[in-house]
């Protein structure tokens, strides 16, 4: 980034009319894509999950025990208000961009509303700061990853984890969407994961529509 000052501009995208309708049900709107006008080479762009997907990867998931959630490129919030309303997570959403970022809050506060809560009370954090600066909290143990970076920052990402379940070892999964073929690579490097889960969004026919799961089973776990 090197502090470079960025422009956006709206990809030409037609959203469903079921990701609108999700969208008012959860009081949020999240169906948008922003592109990055070539100064953000090693962030990808905003886009959110289809809920489409979120919906069988929900079915299918059965997450470690006291989850917390952190979403890595979190854009407007989707995930994070998505895996609350579905599975009552707690997280934390990172975002890059300090635009996104104040729109994830004006989120919060719609999302919270339309659950007829108080803002602090819908456990959900927005952080505006680099990915790759962010040293996960002991308690995150669910790492949600749509592609949002190039490769090396995934790993220095990737060590950023390892170094945290180093301090305090713990059940960790690791939720990938779309990711490239560096993204295994970096995690089967770690040699502390394994693919628990694989979601395939049949509907596509790109064979990287899907969800794939790894876990790092805590220790004193491993033989349960």
């Amino acid at each position: 980034m090197n502090g470079t000052v960025k422009e956006f501009r709206l990809a030409e995208i037609t959203f469903t009319k079921k990701e609108i309708e999700n969208d008012r049900m959860l009081g949020i709107h999240t169906c948008e894509i922003q592109e990055w006008d070539g100064v953000m080479f090693d962030y990808h762009r905003g886009e959110p999950t289809p809920y489409r997907a979120l919906e069988v990867l929900i079915d299918a998931y059965d997450p470690p025990e006291d989850p917390f959630l952190i979403d890595y490129g979190s854009a407007l919030g989707r995930i994070n208000f998505y895996f609350h309303h579905r599975l009552q997570m707690p997280g934390i959403g990172l975002e890059v961009d300090r635009d996104r970022f104040y729109r994830a809050g004006v989120n919060k506060e719609k999302y919270a509303l339309k659950k007829g809560l108080s803002s602090d009370d819908v456990s959900i954090d927005f952080l505006e700061l680099k990915a790759e600066e962010y040293f996960p909290p002991p308690h995150a143990n669910v790492f949600y990853f749509f592609h949002p970076f190039s490769d090396w920052i995934f790993r220095l990402v990737m060590g950023q984890i390892l170094r945290s379940i180093d301090e305090r070892d713990r059940t960790v999964d690791l939720l990938l969407y779309y990711p490239s073929f560096q993204y295994f690579q970096a995690i089967e490097s770690s040699g502390m994961f394994e693919e628990i889960l694989f979601v395939d969004c049949g509907w596509n026919k790109d064979p990287r529509d899907g969800f794939w799961v790894f876990r790092h089973q805590q220790e004193n776990n491993l033989s349960e």
